[in-house]
C-alpha cells in the first residue's frame, strides 16, 4: 500500500493553534480530545487520502486533488501531489468557505 507524507502548510498550522487556543479558553475540557482526534485525522490521511470527498465550492475543472474530511464543525481541506498530502486549512465548516479560500489565496 503506497504511503504519503502529510504535511502541514503555515496556514493550516496557524488554523489549528488558533483553534486549540480558543477551545482552552472556551472549552478546556474537551481541548485534548479534540487535539488528538484531529491530529489522528491528519495522520491518517498517509494511507488513504482519497477517500476525502472533493471540496464542492472547487470546481474539479479548477482543481481535482483538492479534498476536505470533516472532524464536525471542522473542515480539513488538503491537496494530493505525487506522493505527499498537504493540509491547506482547517476551518469552521458553519462558515462559507467562499470568505475562507479568499483569505488563504491572498496569502499564498
Amino acid at each position: 500500500m503506497k504511503r504519503y507524507s502529510v504535511i502541514w502548510a503555515r496556514e493550516a498550522e496557524n488554523d489549528f493553534h488558533n483553534l486549540i487556543d480558543y477551545l482552552i479558553m472556551n472549552d478546556s475540557a474537551t481541548t485534548e480530545r479534540i487535539f488528538e482526534e484531529i491530529l489522528q485525522k491528519a495522520d491518517s490521511l498517509a494511507t488513504f487520502p482519497e477517500r476525502g470527498r472533493l471540496v464542492p465550492e472547487i470546481s474539479a475543472a479548477i482543481s481535482s486533488n483538492i479534498r476536505e474530511i470533516f472532524f464536525k464543525p471542522w473542515r480539513m481541506i488538503y491537496r494530493i501531489l505525487d506522493d505527499q498530502v498537504r493540509i491547506l486549512m482547517l476551518i469552521d465548516g458553519r462558515k462559507p468557505l467562499d470568505d475562507e479560500l479568499m483569505r488563504f489565496l491572498l496569502k499564498n
